[in-house]
């Protein structure tokens, strides 16, 4: 009887240590369990509805500055720090710089052709095969304008400037036609990030009640603010500056610029993005 009692003993030791060996891993089982339920029972967030409307969100800005188209001849002196300042004229000082540069001036008074003239005696890079073309320059922007004398900016179109002088020599200007546009976009839409759709049929018809509106007396800048869906220049009344031979814009929008006279306002004209109305500022 003793010997049956401590059989049974034995049988119920092992049996609890084989129970105390597996129980981590039944309850880790029941964890995960319960886990997969408060996972299929966790409550769904509402729907949150339909996007809010579209909002055409635009604030008025301040003009652009003043710009100026120029072409320039300069001369270097042995003061520049430029490594594209040619050995010529790292052995010539300031004030014999200035001399050339004064002699060339008073050629273009006299009617040097400014561009010839720059491809044979400017020392900027790349005149020789440029010419004098800078470009569009505006007054307040950095970069150029140490190099441009502030009053290409009022001086009549055709002016020549006397040397100007800049940390890295002289520069004679002068100030060519400027095409300064405005234009008024009325865009086709896939109708994807918010905005509604439109189709180009139905651009054509807002582009054309834009045009009436126009012409019936309501300023373009108020048109382009309230109603370009270029949000970037419709805070400034449709403004885009200055354009040249470089500013990249659609042929036919180019085409129908350079027909305008300023204060003119175009008939809209198709473009990969829908419509625009342009108006030519200078």
């Amino acid at each position: 009887m003793a010997r049956w009692r401590v059989a049974a003993l034995c049988v119920l030791t092992v049996g609890c240590g084989r129970r105390g060996k597996h129980a981590p891993a039944a309850e880790a089982a029941s964890s995960q369990d319960a886990g997969a339920l408060v996972e299929r029972v966790r409550p769904v967030a509402p729907d949150a509805g339909p996007p809010a409307p579209y909002v055409r969100a635009v604030k008025k800005l301040p003009p652009l500055p003043r710009q100026a188209r120029v072409e320039q001849i300069f001369i270097g002196d042995n003061l520049s720090r430029m490594p594209w300042n040619p050995p010529k004229a790292r052995k010539r000082s300031r004030e014999e710089a200035k001399a050339i540069a004064a002699k060339l001036a008073a050629e273009l008074r006299r009617g040097a052709n400014f561009d010839e003239l720059a491809k044979r005696e400017s020392e900027w890079p790349l005149a020789a095969r440029t010419g004098g073309v800078l470009g569009i320059v505006t007054e307040g922007e950095t970069g150029m304008l140490p190099m441009v004398d502030p009053k290409v900016f009022s001086m009549p179109v055709g002016e020549i400037t006397e040397p100007f002088e800049s940390p890295v020599g002289f520069h004679v200007l002068e100030k060519l036609p400027m095409v300064r546009l405005a234009h008024i976009l009325i865009a086709v839409h896939d109708g994807k990030n918010g905005i509604p759709p439109r189709t180009l049929e139905e651009a054509r018809v807002v582009a054309a009640s834009v045009g009436e509106q126009i012409k019936a007396g309501k300023s373009f800048e108020t048109a382009a603010f309230e109603l370009s869906d270029d949000l970037a220049s419709a805070g400034r009344g449709g403004d885009l500056g200055g354009i040249d031979e470089r500013t990249a814009l659609p042929p036919e929008v180019r085409a129908a610029a350079q027909a305008l006279q300023p204060g003119q306002v175009s008939s809209p004209i198709e473009v990969p993005r829908g419509l625009e109305i342009l108006k030519r500022l200078e």
